[in-house]
């Protein structure tokens, strides 16, 4: 059988790669606190959490400059990684500016007297502070 020029390389690659590909998912840590409001707003048809087109990019973009950094030496857990800051990074700018690439329905009148803002997602800046304290971790299967 003839040898086909650059196949080792990718053996080798996908050697480096065996442990990123066994990773099972990601998750995006966030105080609990955060967690709750996320969840009230949720359940408010205020979903946060969305996947976009927008965040499908993002996430795709970063597992593949996550997957070149692993074939160049990087930790095996490198992409999952990537991706879940991207999310983490989407979710903070989605707070920020209101939901961001989010559809998201006008706050009510009371909401916005009660507020003092017209701004989705913004009362007191707790959400935003507790988003800047998540973590992101890989998790393996199994576990």
């Amino acid at each position: 059988m003839a040898r086909v020029r650059g196949l080792d390389a990718v053996r080798s690659m996908l050697s480096r790669l065996r442990a990123a590909v066994d990773v099972a998912g990601i998750r995006v840590e966030v105080p609990p606190e955060a967690a709750e409001k996320l969840d009230y707003l949720a359940a408010g048809g205020r979903d946060l959490t969305v996947a976009t087109p927008v965040l499908e990019r993002e996430i795709a973009a970063e597992l593949t400059a996550g997957l070149a950094a692993v074939r160049d030496g990087a930790p095996p857990a490198t992409a999952a990684v990537r991706a879940g800051q991207a999310v983490l990074r989407r979710l903070r700018l989605r707070v920020a500016q209101g939901g961001a690439d989010l559809a998201v329905r006008p706050l009510a009148a009371s909401t916005i007297a009660r507020k003092g803002s017209d701004r989705p997602f913004v009362a007191t800046g707790g959400l935003l502070r507790a988003l800047s304290a998540a973590t992101v971790r890989v998790l393996r299967r199994g576990r």
